[in-house]
């Protein structure tokens, strides 16, 4: 799937899970993380800058599970993950591939070969599974919509041993 087509397919994909929940962000959330007042400049582990600043979500361990079921299935292991929401009101599908597009251009134009990638893990779910590649450097990206938002993952993707 070429990269422009993408970025259109994954924010449309995004768009039923997080359109169509009237449930509060935090509520969808509760116990899996907390969204703090920090937003993010860029991710540590891409380089990337954010154009749409996300806030900084703390993980208890959900999200480190479900990428490194993701990664494991790839034969790859996160050396570090990062996770990021943003809030959006319902039914706001412009803001939705607005924050998708912008984040993903500015991966590729960091160098990085954007492609989708299947996951086990990831079936019956609306979460869009990315593999980013940059000479030796790997990352695995997983959107996923969380209530009235969208969560955006990310990992330093090694080999396993």
């Amino acid at each position: 799937m070429k990269a422009a087509g993408l970025m259109k397919w994954a924010s449309a994909a995004l768009a039923a899970g997080v359109l169509a929940s009237g449930a509060a962000y935090g509520a969808t959330t509760a116990g899996k993380t907390k969204k703090g007042d920090e937003l993010a400049a860029k991710s540590a582990v891409l380089g990337t800058a954010f154009p749409d600043k996300p806030y900084v979500l703390q993980d208890d361990g959900v999200y480190a599970d479900y990428m490194a079921a993701v990664a494991r299935e790839h034969g790859r292991k996160c050396k570090t993950l990062e996770s990021f929401g943003w809030d959006l009101k319902v039914g706001d599908q412009a803001r939705l591939t607005q924050i998708v597009d912008v984040t993903m251009d500015a991966v590729q134009k960091d160098g990085y070969k954007a492609e989708q990638i299947s996951a086990k893990a990831a079936e019956g779910t609306q979460a869009v599974v990315i593999n980013a590649v940059k000479a030796k450097k790997q990352g695995i990206i997983i959107w996923a919509p969380v209530g009235k938002g969208v969560v955006l993952l990310i990992c330093d993707a090694v080999p396993a041993k």
